[in-house]
């Protein structure tokens, strides 16, 4: 156990200060760096809670976050015992990984890194004041913080594209089996007579999430150790799986078979609760399963209480010498500051984030007057032959309010002139396409004009057997100006730290919303050098007469 703090003279550890004399002069700088560092997150805190607010596979985060401080102050107050605060290597360990944390949600800037900056900074208190000891007992509300840290770098949205074709290709290949007719693309099942879109709600994402947060509660509350509350994770997300496809293929069987509507409506939202309720449960059987089968110490109240007493004897957990704990403390302090007075680039942005309405308000068109002859009926030699708009489409994968498709021909050729939007930022029509069957074969920005003025995107994409297209896109401010491709587009990998900055982080203010233009040409057999540069042509003729530009 930690020492109690008495009147009398402590013994030093490891030449280290009293710890009840000057030690506890650095333990106070220490916490004053910690407290700095909260002040310092509220603003991306705040900014990554409303971020996540509008994202509904993360609404259950401050519920997770409220569910951790009620049981870490309910474990605390089981032993209410006085500590004495000693600053030792792991203090400050964590305590310069919190300050690296904070310090990259302002240079970067990244409202994604507030998450295990706060995390870092709780632990580093939690060690500080109580020793690894508390830390220990504390351990399952720090498993709960971390949890609600969500995915960073837009994973949470290919994750939505991997688990809307994952819930489809299971459900397909039960149809199959079962014998109904249908054509399975992407994320989309069409039979005869319906044609269903499995959206988010269908593919896994929000109780993917939920499940996550399930699990962990559950092995928290039982107390189970890290590796098993891993474990049952794994399971949870298995299993709701297994349970999202079952929901997709129930809906598509009971349609084609009965003519029975379980798409929409109070009879959805029961069978996704059903079917959500079956895969907790068989997470929770499978558990006792493997747990029967690996009876092994997988709870920590099986952990032989002296060893974790003794945890703080290693040198990891000794105290520090006082005046190297403020050199260390006053350094990390000074660099931190300077770096974010020096490189800080994280924009005061409102925390209001717009609605789809308002966006369109301030567009570079006005979504509202967009007609047939927006574009004219000749264009760079090709004719306009059909026009299509589609609206409310916010809720499918390419999101956005409205969808106003051109189809222009030259011959035997037809392309696609499509104008969508709006959106916050520029748009991945890559991550789109990607949802909806095709596989993306190249992606890379090209300059339309000279002076890199207006910067387009092309995707090569093929979708088996026999599928290929061309894909051209440029997305334009509410100004006319052109929104330029985020640095990782074509190279996300080797340019991680661009792909953070611009992917999690405090994106460019437009005082309104972003317009998309693009251009497809899908084709059985892949374009001609010449086809591709007919397509360069059209989609720049395209933009100089929608935006000046190009």
């Amino acid at each position: 156990m930690p020492e109690i703090a008495t009147l009398g003279k402590a013994p030093r550890q490891n030449g280290a200060a009293s710890p009840t004399g000057v030690a506890n002069t650095a333990a106070l700088g220490v916490a004053g760096v910690l407290l700095l560092l909260a002040l310092a997150l509220v603003l991306p805190v705040l900014k990554l809670g409303t971020w996540m607010a509008t994202r509904d596979y993360y609404e259950h985060v401050p519920l997770m976050a409220l569910f951790a401080l009620g049981l870490g102050v309910y474990r605390y107050r089981l032993e209410p015992t006085p500590r004495v605060m000693i600053v030792s290597p792991r203090v400050l360990a964590w305590t310069i990984l919190a300050t690296g944390w904070t310090v990259g949600a302002y240079i970067l800037p990244s409202r994604w890194m507030a998450a295990p900056a706060i995390v870092s900074t709780v632990i580093a208190a939690t060690i500080l004041w109580g020793g690894r000891e508390l830390t220990w007992r504390l351990r399952g509300p720090l498993v709960v913080l971390v949890a609600c840290i969500p995915l960073p770098v837009l994973l949470d949205s290919w994750f939505v594209v991997e688990m809307q074709q994952l819930a489809t290709w299971l459900a397909s290949l039960w149809l199959d089996m079962l014998g109904i007719l249908h054509l399975s693309t992407g994320v989309e099942i069409r039979t005869p007579e319906y044609n269903f879109a499995v959206k988010d709600a269908c593919s896994g994402i929000h109780s993917m999430f939920a499940a996550i947060a399930v699990g962990v509660g559950y092995g928290v509350l039982r107390d189970y150790r890290i590796r098993r509350i891993l474990a049952l994770v794994v399971q949870m997300v298995f299993w709701v799986v297994m349970a999202n496809a079952i929901r997709v293929f129930v809906v598509v069987y009971a349609q084609s078979r009965y003519n029975l509507d379980l798409s929409t409506g109070w009879q959805h939202d029961a069978l996704g609760m059903a079917t959500f309720g079956l895969g907790a449960l068989l997470a929770a059987s499978s558990d006792h399963f493997w747990h029967f089968l690996l009876p092994g110490k997988n709870t920590a109240g099986t952990v032989d209480r002296a060893a974790a007493d003794d945890a703080t004897t290693g040198w990891l957990d000794s105290a520090v010498g006082s005046q190297t704990a403020m050199v260390i403390a006053g350094t990390v302090l000074v660099l931190g500051l300077g770096g974010v007075a020096v490189f800080s680039k994280f924009s005061r942005l409102s925390l209001h984030q717009a609605s789809i309405s308002e966006l369109a308000a301030s567009s570079a068109i006005d979504f509202d007057a967009v007609t047939e002859s927006f574009f004219p009926e000749e264009l760079a030699g090709w004719k306009r032959t059909q026009f299509v708009v589609n609206e409310n489409t916010q809720d499918s994968i390419f999101g956005g309010m409205k969808s106003f498709i051109w189809q222009y021909s030259n011959g035997s050729r037809a392309i696609l002139l499509s104008l969508d939007g709006p959106y916050g930022d520029w748009h991945d029509l890559a991550l789109c396409y990607s949802g909806v069957g095709w596989q993306v074969l190249e992606r890379k920005p090209y300059a339309m004009d000279s002076r890199d003025h207006f910067v387009a995107a092309d995707l090569s994409l093929e979708r088996p057997p026999l599928e290929r297209a061309e894909v051209l896109f440029a997305c334009i401010d509410p100004q006319g100006n052109c929104v330029p491709p985020p640095p990782h587009f074509g190279d996300a990998w080797v340019h991680l730290i661009n792909r953070v900055r611009w992917g999690v982080g405090e994106k460019q203010d437009y005082g309104g919303g972003v317009i998309q233009l693009q251009l497809l040409d899908e084709t059985p057999i892949q374009l001609s050098k010449g086809q591709i540069e007919d397509n360069q042509a059209v989609f720049q003729a395209a933009m100089q007469h929608a935006f000046g530009g190009g």
